[in-house]
């Protein structure tokens, strides 16, 4: 009895050793488990006129050696890169992703290719089994040309004289495009001096006169320094000139103080309907954005304490604290479309 009781206890701890093993086994990760991408294409050519159809499909697969309920992110970023700044698209538990020329589009711009010039992009997938085990597949290469979202607005016509450019020393400050036919506008800062209206920065075609009223090879137009939003209509031979809105950055990281003297002034881009301020020069300090030279409207980090370290985009607040800025160049873009929510992005180039 003794010898049987023996021989079940033994077959017993056996069958439960085999099934402690079985589910060891069972959980083990494949030592070569990483996911192996693949792209429907290895070129694309995004179409603005085809900006819904499907252009591309990244899926993937990945052998854990068992069952595993994982989380797929796609990464995109610039050929080379280190991932640092990628795109980051949520797959779930999906093994395919499939892109419209519209989506593409947007990353390609977001990670600074050139619309029309073809350009690569690195594509890999992390696939994540909780916290703890996150596998990253080898990136596949895709080679890409993006199209411009922007409105193309520039034309042929500018401003030229001894309060825009020295009377044509650099280009003409440009006029853009309206909604209204014949009716352009350019967003310009002048000093004191004189300006007429030319065509293609020649002086075959040029407009001056007084008072609103144009002529052919007319008197130069007499200003006084200042930003102004001017209006010109080379049919109707009219224009006009108003004070314009600007903003501009302050701080004493600026060369112009807070306030001491006026605020380095951003250029409008009517495409984008943005302000941009490019290559402008920063020591160490704490800058703010604000309009017309003035502390009506000024905009800041919504942090609650300050300097807050500038990032490379986020929201703005109105009144709110100042930012900290390095010592360097740098190319600064307003967004106040929604005076509710307008946003920022800051490029530290050098």
């Amino acid at each position: 009895m003794k010898t049987l009781n023996k021989i079940i206890f033994l077959g017993l701890t056996m069958v439960v050793a085999w099934g402690c093993e079985k589910e060891q086994d069972m959980a083990i990760l494949n030592a070569g488990a990483v996911p192996v991408v693949k792209l429907s294409s290895g070129e694309v050519l995004l179409d603005k006129d085809k900006a819904d159809a499907d252009v591309l499909t990244v899926s993937w697969d990945t052998d854990f050696g068992y069952q595993a309920a994982a989380s797929n992110t796609i990464l995109i970023d610039k050929k080379g890169a280190d991932f640092s700044k990628a795109a980051s698209i949520s797959a779930g538990s999906s093994k395919s992703k499939v892109f419209k020329a519209s989506e593409l589009n947007a990353i390609l711009i977001g990670l600074g290719l050139t619309a029309g010039t073809a350009g690569e992009i690195d594509i890999r997938v992390t696939s994540s089994i909780g916290a703890a085990t996150v596998l990253t597949s080898t990136p596949a290469v895709l080679k890409a040309t993006a199209y411009s979202v922007l409105l193309d607005l520039t034309s042929k016509w500018g401003v030229v004289g001894s309060a825009a450019n020295d009377w044509g020393a650099s280009p003409d400050l440009p006029f853009y495009k309206t909604d209204v036919a014949n009716v352009f506008v350019a967003y310009v800062n002048l000093i004191d001096g004189e300006m007429k209206f030319r065509e293609n920065n020649d002086w075959a075609v040029n407009y001056g006169g007084a008072n609103g009223v144009l002529k052919a090879g007319g008197d130069n137009i007499k200003i006084t320094k200042g930003s102004y939003k001017i209006t010109f209509n080379p049919v109707a031979l009219t224009y006009k000139i108003e004070k314009g809105v600007f903003w501009g950055i302050v701080g004493d990281a600026t060369a112009t103080g807070w306030g001491d003297k006026p605020d380095q002034k951003f250029s409008y881009n009517p495409g984008s309907e943005t302000w941009y301020l490019n290559n402008v020069v920063l020591k160490d300090g704490q800058i703010k954005f604000r309009l017309n030279d003035d502390w009506g409207a000024n905009l800041g980090s919504t942090a609650t304490a300050e300097p807050d370290p500038i990032a490379a985009s986020g929201a703005l607040k109105d009144g709110g604290k100042n930012f900290g800025v390095k010592a360097g160049t740098w190319n600064f873009e307003l967004n106040v479309k929604d005076p509710a929510k307008p946003t920022y992005k800051a490029t530290k180039i050098k």
